[in-house]
């Protein structure tokens, strides 16, 4: 990636909008700016930078919310999150005849395993 010259050239009335312009030397930005001059453009109204491009990367990351006390969570993983033709896990969060929760597996909560919600984009 090599360094470039930006030259922007601003509205009068609006500085919000304006035209850039990419120019690989500082000759042709020199010979640029003094078109732009000769041609009736305010000085203010023209900015020069030296740029390089950097990479981008991009990664999406997970969005946690907390439940409030014992309700569930409102973007509890949906049911398009499990493999198609696969029952979640029947061992994980059943509940016995007292009503108290069975102890789930590590990992697992309301079948999906915890590795599942985190895969690799």
């Amino acid at each position: 990636m090599t360094a470039q010259f930006m030259v922007l050239l601003t509205d009068e009335k609006d500085a919000a909008r304006g035209e850039v312009r990419w120019l690989d030397s500082a000759a042709a930005v020199a010979h640029y700016v003094e078109t732009l001059l000769e041609g009736g453009f305010r000085s203010e109204c023209i900015r020069v930078f030296h740029a390089t491009e950097i990479a981008l990367e991009v990664s999406y990351r997970p969005v946690v919310s907390l439940a409030a006390s014992n309700d569930e969570p409102r973007d509890a993983p949906a049911a398009r999150d499990q493999p198609e033709g696969e029952d979640p896990d029947p061992s994980a969060g059943e509940q016995a005849d007292d009503g108290e929760l069975e102890e789930e597996a590590q990992g697992v909560r309301n079948g999906v395993r915890f590795s599942e919600l985190f895969r690799p984009s």
